[in-house]
């Protein structure tokens, strides 16, 4: 049986009208004895009215992006002047571009004038010049369509400007557009999907993640609507003045549902809040599949999904300040500063950062030695000097080296790399860094955790603790298995010459040359979440 939750209730509404957002500069003429014709195109922003406020809301703006066209008209008394007749604009590498003829610029003239401007071009507009607004007809005809996604929803963006246009210096002919949307704005925010792990062992915060809506209709038609990213919400043009539904479902912990009617004047907007109570009861463990879209499912399950993306293998709060408090602060704590809200745990890569053994990085092409750290170049800098950690662990082999830098350092320690490579040298990690990034573009990872790191030697010895567990998943996952005899590469370094690997295997620590061939080993990745 499906338990439905409609929202009518939970709605929370903002309105919609409209402010100076960003400018556009465009140059119409720049040649001859005739001054440049300039105009600035600025966009109008939406008014959050939720009960309580009644600020602007810039987060709904249109931006102009590379290939959009606006048409521009201008007007005296005698109607359309001949050479400003739906005028076409073209935006091009950042600024605007005029098609045809250009402008001739008279001040004289144009003193008198009205000018107008609309937002997507159309070669058939329909441009009343003897109305009090010209385009009057043209936004009662416009039609919507339902699919609105990525540039869709801009093309549907329906923008004109008044007549009042603002002349700031007409002797330069400097022409200012303030754009008004003409079409209503819904914007539909979903909740978040919260598990609430129930470990006993250990303490773990409530772990939230997106939730995507299943479907969502428009007076009874499918439709896809624009998913603004920055602000987590989904985004769809409706006719103003006309009564609207929208409805849909989501996939929480239950399937669910929600439904509103309203009908908005054009300009305005209104915000949907769904507030979904329930929780996902969930007990984490060593050897769950960790899927693209940051879910957990369990490692019993009798069907693994096809977008497992890794293993969790560690359960806890990872951040360094917080399992060797003694030892670090938050000062130092990297992970904690950048990603505070990973506490949850540990997950390593399916596969291998590259398809075979490579060797970490090359010599000084100006020495041709292996003479330079990739982790020291903190401890001189003014900004980062008490914000990070030292990598350079100088234990021997067979002695004791998860004692001399504790804890889960991969992250750190990656950001050592990455810095120095981008803003120092390149030669000591330089095919660590490319095959790093290479990994990171062919399996992404969701934004609420942190990007995939090569794990420290500590995290290499938790995962040896782990590896049945961890490895049984991974095969069912259709991965790569780990193995306890070729050796993978942590991010410590042991001297410029040296870098520590792990065979995955009790006390199966080493050091390897990083520049030669005959020391390349495998690297597999982590994150934290």
């Amino acid at each position: 049986m499906k338990i439905y939750n409609y929202i009518s209730a939970l709605l929370i509404a903002g309105i919609a009208s409209f402010s100076s957002c960003s400018q556009e500069d465009l140059n119409v003429n720049e040649t001859g004895s005739s001054n440049g014709f300039r105009i600035s195109v600025t966009d109008g922003g939406f008014i959050d009215t939720t009960p309580g406020t009644r600020t602007i809301e810039n987060g709904y703006t249109t931006t102009f992006s590379e290939g959009d066209v606006i048409g521009v008209f201008g007007v005296d008394a005698g109607g359309i002047v001949t050479d400003i007749n739906n005028r076409k604009f073209t935006m091009k590498n950042g600024s605007w571009e005029i098609e045809g003829t250009p402008i001739e610029y008279k001040g004289a003239d144009f003193k008198d004038m009205d000018f107008y401007a609309y937002y997507p071009y159309d070669a058939d507009v329909i441009f009343n010049v003897g109305q009090e607004d010209p385009f009057a007809q043209y936004v009662d005809s416009w039609v919507l369509g339902n699919n609105q996604s990525n540039e869709e929803y801009t093309k549907y963006d329906l923008m004109t400007s008044s007549g009042s246009a603002v002349v700031d210096n007409r002797f330069k002919g400097e022409i200012n557009f303030k754009m008004m949307h003409r079409m209503a704005l819904t914007v539909l925010k979903m909740p978040k999907l919260v598990y609430d792990f129930a470990n006993t062992d250990v303490t773990l915060d409530d772990y939230e993640l997106p939730v995507t809506a299943s479907s969502f209709k428009l007076n009874g038609n499918e439709v896809t609507p624009f998913y603004q990213e920055s602000t987590d919400s989904y985004r769809f043009l409706v006719k103003p003045g006309t009564e609207f539904t929208i409805e849909g479902t989501y996939i929480g912990t239950k399937e669910m549902s929600y439904a509103a009617t309203a009908t908005l004047n054009n300009g305005m907007a209104k915000v949907y809040t769904i507030n979904d109570p329930n929780k996902y009861e969930y007990i984490l463990a060593v050897g769950d599949y960790y899927c693209a879209d940051g879910s957990i499912v369990s490692k019993d399950t009798e069907t693994v999904p096809e977008n497992v993306i890794g293993i969790v293998c560690y359960v806890g709060n990872p951040q360094p300040s917080v399992t060797h408090s003694s030892t670090y602060t938050e000062t130092n704590d990297i992970l904690h500063n950048d990603y505070p809200a990973c506490s949850h745990g540990l997950v390593i890569a399916l596969e291998d950062m590259t398809e075979s053994a490579f060797q970490w990085g090359t010599k000084n092409p100006s020495t041709g030695a292996a003479d330079a750290l990739f982790g020291d170049w903190f401890k001189t800098d003014e900004e980062w000097q008490n914000r990070l950690v030292s990598n350079l662990n100088e234990s021997n082999k067979g002695g004791a080296p998860y004692a001399a830098i504790p804890g889960f350092m991969g992250y750190n320690n990656t950001f050592l790399l990455t810095y120095c490579y981008e803003n120092i040298r390149q030669f000591p990690c330089d095919n660590a860094y490319v095959n790093l990034n290479n990994y990171r573009s062919k399996v992404t990872v969701p934004s609420m955790v942190t990007d995939w790191y090569i794990p420290s030697i500590v995290e290499l010895e938790q995962v040896a603790k782990s590896l049945n567990a961890i490895n049984t998943s991974i095969n069912s996952a259709k991965g790569t298995a780990l193995t306890t005899d070729a050796g993978y590469f942590s991010s410590n370094e042991r001297a410029v010459t040296y870098m520590w690997y792990h065979k995955l295997s009790e006390n199966g620590q080493d050091i390897t040359l990083r520049e030669r061939g005959s020391g390349g080993k495998l690297c597999r990745l982590m994150l934290a979440f």
